[in-house]
């Protein structure tokens, strides 16, 4: 019976019921092996051709019962890999190769965008290999967090003060300049004054408001040098010019996780934790693909399946075309 290995052990109940029963579906929980905690570990040595690095892994402690799962489970059966398709998930794929003792070059890699039955049967189908370009960005990747974190985060104890877990990167270093750029801005401000004109306009027939216009100004004079040149008076304003245009708008786009939780938390006052767990609900019952994505694309199935429902409950006119 082949074992498909993924990321995440909430997606293993939904593509084992997609498979089939002649598969069984485990996770590795993310990450099964770091780099060791130590400058070393990047691989580089004085001296040494600087094109070549050696880098020193080891495997996450906390992920030892994982492992063992996974060992166990692998033992004399076909292995597919089927972690997301990203770096990240690429080095999940090679790193689980290395601990399974399984060839990275010949291990079958599976790839798949959402799951539904047709997506995961078509991509266990029709494997591919372990991307080593991915791999490699992933690993390069980790290599500079590394280097940039083991030489940085001492100066940034120093200079802010120690605290657990308080430590600079290739992310946090920019964001901090970002930070200070900022409040720089914020700190050399001058505040000014303005005096801001109102406009309104009513229908000669009644005392509705039917336009309003806002204008910010420097000053008392320019305020009242613009009242002047505009109306003297009150009843001398004329429409000279007008605009008229046909707009439409189309549908919001699909949810991603982030506009997910934002609308759930502005429409609804979810806290992000209840929205995914309302999605997890969802996704176990087969009515979305994934709960975690940063892409709105549908497949073509996706939207067959869509515009196939809203017909039937709503009818053709709510399609939009």
């Amino acid at each position: 019976m082949p074992l498909l290995i993924v990321e995440s052990p909430a997606k293993c109940k939904k593509i084992a019921e997609y498979l089939g029963a002649g598969w069984r579906v485990r996770a590795t929980m993310g990450h099964i092996r770091a780099l060791a905690e130590d400058l070393t570990a990047i691989g580089f040595k004085a001296g040494a051709d600087p094109q070549i690095w050696s880098p020193t892994y080891e495997t996450i402690k906390t992920k030892a019962a994982a492992i063992t799962a996974l060992r166990r489970e692998a033992a004399g059966t076909t292995v597919y890999l089927g972690s997301d398709d990203d770096r990240e998930g690429e080095a999940i794929a090679w790193h689980t190769c290395t601990i399974l003792g399984l060839d990275p070059a010949t291990t079958p890699r599976v790839i798949f965008h959402e799951i539904t039955e047709k997506a995961l049967k078509d991509a266990v189908a029709a494997p591919g290999r372990i991307n080593m370009n991915k791999f490699n960005a992933q690993q390069a990747r980790t290599m500079l967090d590394m280097l940039i974190g083991f030489t940085l985060s001492p100066c940034l104890w120093r200079g802010v003060g120690y605290k657990a877990g308080l430590s600079a990167g290739r992310c946090q270093t920019p964001a901090l300049r970002i930070i200070y750029d900022r409040d720089q801005e914020i700190a050399g401000h001058t505040a000014t004054t303005s005096w801001r004109i109102q406009v309104a306009a009513a229908a000669a027939a009644a005392a509705e408001i039917i336009w309003t216009a806002t204008e910010d100004q420097p000053g008392e004079a320019a305020a009242t040098a613009l009242l002047t040149s505009v109306a003297p008076a009150p009843h001398t304003l004329t429409i000279t010019d007008r605009d008229q245009r046909v707009s439409s708008s189309r549908p919001p786009a699909p949810f991603i996780t982030s506009s997910l939780q934002q609308e759930a938390s502005s429409r609804l006052g979810m806290a992000p934790k209840t929205t995914m767990r309302a999605a997890q609900t969802l996704y176990e019952a087969g009515h979305i693909t994934y709960m975690r994505t940063d892409n709105a694309v549908l497949s073509v199935e996706a939207t067959t399946a869509a515009v196939a429902l809203v017909t039937e409950r709503w009818g053709a006119v709510y399609v939009a075309t």
